[in-house]
């Protein structure tokens, strides 16, 4: 599965970047977080490197930056239960509990 940049986790990093007027940029092999604007497909490139990333408490990671994420993990939760009760197919949810190491017997 692709390391896709989930629409509303790069609106969350865009809206941290324009707010304090900084941008990610690819110098010398590497990302770095700097005064500039926001360049998106930089930031895509960066979140596939995984220089943006979703850290365990559920902040974002921007080149070594955490910031606050403001989503509502108990609200994604249950409309994760949600979707896996109503939408998912026996096949979706042995695929996932596979992803996530659960135990399956």
């Amino acid at each position: 599965m692709p390391y896709e940049f989930h629409d509303d986790l790069k609106k969350v990093v865009i809206s941290y970047l324009r707010r304090t007027g900084q941008g990610v940029f690819h110098v010398n092999g590497t990302y770095v977080l700097d005064k500039g604007k926001v360049n998106i497909p930089i930031l895509e490139s960066a979140y596939r490197d995984r220089v943006i990333d979703v850290l365990a408490d559920g902040s974002i990671r921007i080149c070594n930056v955490g910031i606050p994420s403001g989503l509502d993990i108990p609200r994604i939760r249950r409309r994760i239960e949600e979707h896996l009760r109503t939408a998912s197919t026996p096949k979706d949810i042995i695929n996932m509990a596979v992803m996530l190491g659960v135990k399956l017997r």
